[in-house]
């Protein structure tokens, strides 16, 4: 694993350079602000579900998110069921389906998005029924596995958006931020995950 750890995060360091060219950034940009290997490798197990749980849209496999990290990729198997919201039209999610499992799905993440003033969009997802069940009465849907790694910036990069991106007639509130990767990603672990208080 940590083998494969090693390999994704050089996937992730390519992609951001192939993406640092095709925005017109000089060498190392964005590499500098992403290259301290602090991505996090992830096993996801969705276990057997009743297909009519998911089916009252009350109940997701995962529910629809995005990504806080620069770059996510994920490796899925043939089960199914991850969909990705066109960015052209809320609301409307199309099905990815992995013809192979050696596939790696890129997403854009919400760090990226910031620092590119929102020119590349963080992918927003989420886990329902397989398409091919969407429709069934009844049935078990099998257990799916997924692996993401998720890119991370450096702990000491600020979340701003780059002067390269900053346009004075948009109103981009990151364009002035100061806050670092450190605090910002435990600011959103923090809402996530809030304070517990135990009385005893």
């Amino acid at each position: 694993m940590q083998h494969f750890s090693d390999r994704c995060d050089q996937v992730h360091l390519r992609i951001m350079r192939i993406l640092q060219a095709a925005l017109g950034l000089t060498d190392c940009r964005l590499l500098s602000l992403c290259d301290s290997r602090n991505g996090e490798l992830r096993i996801a197990h969705y276990p057997p579900i009743d297909i009519q749980r998911l089916q009252t849209g009350n109940t997701f496999r995962i529910a629809e998110h995005t990504d806080t990290g620069t770059l996510t990729l994920l490796f899925q198997d043939s089960v199914g069921g991850l969909e990705v919201e066109r960015q052209d039209r809320h609301g409307e999610f199309l099905p990815v389906i992995a013809s192979r499992q050696s596939e790696i799905i890129v997403n854009v993440g919400d760090t990226l998005q910031r620092w590119t003033g929102e020119r590349l969009r963080s992918a927003n997802h989420r886990v329902v029924a397989p398409q091919a069940m969407q429709a069934s009465i009844g049935g078990i849907i099998p257990a799916r596995l997924s692996i993401g790694f998720f890119g991370k910036a450096n702990p000491e990069a600020l979340m701003r958006t780059l002067e390269e991106f900053v346009d004075p007639d948009q109103n981009i509130t990151e364009k002035d931020d100061f806050t670092t990767a450190t605090e910002y990603y435990a600011g959103l672990q923090t809402k996530t995950f809030p304070e517990v208080t135990v009385n005893t």
